[in-house]
């Protein structure tokens, strides 16, 4: 790992490093990582359907991806699927979740000692250079 004293990213998965007693086994930070992505989701669908602070459309495409129409006019075309704003509680709570995700990110980079600041600068780059090629 380089050395972690230059970025936001790297000083919070230093900080993880420092300040984590309980995560070393893999197997666990796996487990965590996939409980706080389900609660993530849970509570992303909890603020449309429970609280109702969100609206989500769910319909399919208007249109179809063909050549009558390029993929920069996607953008235009494509309405936003999410009506509404978080209220403060659930907005609250997604944070939170987010934080937890990247938190047990930080935990399975450190066991593999791979640095999240050159991950998350690879990705984007791969972002860059595919731009609207990137589909996945």
């Amino acid at each position: 790992m380089s050395n972690l004293n230059h970025t936001i990213t790297e000083k919070f998965q230093c900080t993880v490093k420092e300040n984590d007693y309980f995560n070393k086994n893999i197997l666990d930070q796996l487990a965590k990582l996939q409980e706080v992505a389900a609660k993530l989701n849970k509570n992303i669908i909890r603020a449309c359907t429970y609280c109702g602070c969100i609206e989500i459309n769910a319909n399919n495409k208007l249109y179809s991806y063909n050549d009558d129409i390029n993929l920069d006019m996607i953008k235009i075309l494509d309405p936003h699927h999410i009506t509404g704003t978080l209220c403060e509680g659930c907005r609250n709570r997604i944070e939170n979740d987010i934080g937890s995700c990247l938190y047990h990110l930080a935990c399975i980079s450190n066991s593999f000692d791979l640095n999240l600041n050159d991950i998350l600068l690879q990705e984007m780059n791969k972002v860059n250079l595919l731009g609207k090629f990137n589909i996945e």
